[in-house]
């Protein structure tokens, strides 16, 4: 259940994101929301790469590995 899981900056959301490659936990992507669900509080995303900037970006789920 914990594979794909990224925790939002900024956001007390944690989601999955299923084309997110395999990678080390910590390390910040940045992602292109697709869809919002309001009423069951999910998000659909896409991987779109691994941010070097560090700025508007996520972090992968330490508990992850």
């Amino acid at each position: 259940w914990r594979e794909n899981l990224v925790r939002l900056d900024d956001l007390p959301y944690i989601t999955k994101v299923h084309s997110l490659p395999e990678m080390a936990a910590g390390k910040r992507v940045k992602l292109e929301v697709k869809k919002v669900d309001t009423l069951l509080m999910e998000l659909e995303c896409k991987f779109l790469g691994v941010d070097e900037d560090k700025t508007d970006s996520v972090a992968i789920e330490e508990d992850q590995v």
